[in-house]
C-alpha cells in the first residue's frame, strides 16, 4: 500500500513538473511568402503583442493578456489594443478675429522634418472641397455663423488629420503626420490555440484542427515541417 501510494504520488509530481514547463516567452513569427504575408506574437510575462504586415505596413495589430491551462490550452485575450496615433498636432497661437475671414497657417511635418510648399498638402473644409495651403502654409476661410469648425488637413501619402477649431479665430496649428496606413486595432476578442508543440526555436498551435506552424525571431535553426 505504502508503494502504491508513492507511485501515485510521483505520478502526481510529475504531472506538475510537466505543466509547469508549459510556458511560452519570446516573439514567434509566422510568415507567408506567397502571400507576402508575416504575423508575430510576442509574449512576456503574461503579456502578448500581435502584429500581421505585408510588404508595405501592418494590417492588424493588437495586445493583450495570455495564459495557459493545464491541457495546453493557449488564451488570448485581446484586452489591452489602444489605438495606434496616425498623427499630432498642436496648436502654437490662437487670437480672435473680427474681419470676415479667418487665417489658419499650418507648420506640417514628416519623419524628416518640414514639408515645403508644394508638399505641405491641403485642407478639406467640406466634402469634396479642398483649399491648398500656400508657401507659408497659410490658407484662409470664410467665416460662417456656427461657433466651431471641423477641418481635414491632407496629404498624399498620409493620414488625413482631423481638426475642430473656434469658427471666429486665427491659429498656427503644428501638425506631425505618419504614414499610412497604421493598421487595423483588434479589441475584445478572445483566440483558443492548443499548443501541440513548443521549444526555444518553434511553436506548433491547433485552432479548430488546422496547424499553424511558428518560429521563434530570435532563435536560427530553421524547422523543418
Amino acid at each position: 500500500m505504502i508503494k502504491y501510494n508513492v507511485i501515485i504520488s510521483l505520478i502526481f509530481l510529475f504531472g506538475i513538473k510537466t505543466f509547469s514547463q508549459i510556458r511560452i516567452e519570446g516573439e514567434y513569427c509566422n510568415y507567408d511568402k506567397y502571400a507576402d504575408l508575416s504575423t508575430c506574437y510576442n509574449f512576456i510575462n503574461g503579456i502578448f503583442s500581435y502584429e500581421s504586415s505585408g510588404h508595405i505596413s501592418s494590417t492588424y495589430y493588437g495586445e493583450g493578456t495570455y495564459q495557459i491551462s493545464k491541457d495546453s490550452l493557449l488564451t488570448l485575450d485581446f484586452n489591452k489594443t489602444k489605438n495606434r496615433n496616425k498623427y499630432r498636432y498642436k496648436i502654437i497661437s490662437s487670437s480672435k478675429n473680427c474681419k470676415d475671414s479667418i487665417q489658419l497657417k499650418f507648420i506640417v511635418k514628416d519623419s524628416e522634418g518640414i514639408l515645403p510648399y508644394p508638399y505641405n498638402g491641403n485642407i478639406e473644409i467640406k466634402k469634396k472641397v479642398y483649399l491648398n495651403l500656400n508657401k507659408d502654409g497659410i490658407v484662409y476661410l470664410k467665416k460662417e455663423n456656427q461657433d466651431s469648425i471641423k477641418i481635414k488637413l491632407r496629404n498624399l501619402g498620409f493620414n488625413s488629420v482631423e481638426i475642430k477649431l473656434k469658427s471666429h479665430r486665427d491659429y498656427a496649428i503644428d501638425v506631425f503626420l505618419s504614414d499610412i496606413p497604421s493598421g487595423i486595432p483588434i479589441k475584445n476578442k478572445k483566440i483558443f490555440y492548443k499548443i501541440e508543440r513548443i521549444n526555444d526555436s518553434i511553436l506548433i498551435l491547433n485552432e479548430n484542427g488546422i496547424k499553424s506552424f511558428w518560429k521563434n525571431r530570435n532563435y536560427n535553426t530553421v524547422y523543418k515541417k
